[in-house]
């Protein structure tokens, strides 16, 4: 089974670093992200750019992220990925997308610094996955149907 996981900058990445400690994986599986880093040894590391950046909504990076993933990435990842993990980020809505469409795997763990409200992608991704992982208890009011797990 090869694995795509979707970690974008900053907490998202921290927590993909912790689980990747933790998981077994295989030697070939993806990382997509929103940054320029190559040094995770054993995953093909493919940046897709940033979707909204810290700075604000930028409609020409929008168009830029989405022709990347669907015409450059979509068919890597979805030819070669069995199971899409998510760590959060907004880039993980269109690829958890295309896999749901393609009858693979979804699995989204929610942001750890979420105690009471739901995240943006958080509220796409509950619809689109198959696990949906929370890190915080008080979220089990929120995302009824969710998988307490702790947090990484």
């Amino acid at each position: 089974m090869k694995i795509v996981y979707i970690a974008g900058q900053g907490g998202h990445l921290a927590q993909f670093e912790r689980f990747k400690k933790l998981a077994v994986h295989g030697k070939n599986d993806i990382l997509l992200t929103d940054i320029k880093r190559k040094d995770f040894v054993g995953l093909d590391v493919i940046e897709c750019g940033e979707l909204r950046p810290k700075t604000g909504f930028n409609l020409a990076g929008a168009i830029k992220y989405a022709f990347n993933l669907l015409f450059i990435i979509y068919p890597k990842i979805i030819r070669q990925g069995d199971v899409v993990i998510s760590f959060g980020p907004g880039i993980a809505i269109l690829p958890a997308f295309l896999f749901k469409i393609t009858n693979k795997k979804v699995i989204h763990i929610e942001t750890w610094s979420r105690f009471e409200t739901k995240s943006l992608t958080g509220r796409f991704m509950y619809k689109l996955a198959d696990k949906f992982y929370i890190q915080n208890e008080g979220l089990l009011n929120i995302y009824p149907k969710s998988i307490y797990s702790g947090r990484l």
